[in-house]
């Protein structure tokens, strides 16, 4: 029963993280580059509606990688310091955790830019530097989230291979 429940946390756990960041793939590479065939306040809204959307997956996603990766934690008695400071395993779920946080910050400053995009455009046309300077924020962030979540699914390909201690 217990070889059911750690299968079911890590089956969790990765399709979380494989919808976020296969969502921010698709985002970023797909949607946006579509988006030059719309005029741009039709690109405007349907950006802020696919964004606040994938932005409320993303959270939900976030939180169950959260409470997986615990759960995880506390099956391979991982929050101990010896773990964490001394073994090659604890020493890249470290740098993992501390990549996740990043992203968590990164994804508050997004939603907040997509927040004062919506509110720009809800009292008319945005001016088009505030319009565009939102828009190169949102982009940067985004584009680092996604090579911050490159390299953590590279360090749990490298954790496989160390093996829980």
């Amino acid at each position: 029963m217990f070889d059911l429940i750690v299968i079911s946390n890590a089956w969790v756990h990765l399709m979380a993280a494989v919808l976020v960041i296969g969502g921010s793939f698709s985002l970023n590479f797909i949607v946006t580059k579509k988006l030059g065939i719309l005029s741009p306040p039709e690109a405007g809204k349907l950006s802020q509606v696919v964004g606040k959307t994938f932005g409320q997956l993303a959270w939900i996603m976030s939180g169950l990688l959260i409470l997986t990766g615990v759960a995880r934690m506390i099956g391979l008695k991982l929050f101990s310091s010896q773990v964490l400071l001394e073994t090659t395993y604890g020493n890249i779920l470290l740098v993992k955790l501390a990549l996740f946080a990043v992203i968590i910050i990164n994804s508050v400053l997004i939603a907040k830019a997509g927040m004062k995009l919506e509110k720009l455009g809800a009292e008319g046309p945005p001016p088009a530097d505030q319009l565009k300077a939102g828009q190169a924020r949102i982009k940067t962030l985004s584009m680092t989230n996604l090579m911050l979540s490159s390299i953590i699914v590279a360090l749990a390909v490298a954790m496989r291979v160390f093996g829980a201690p």
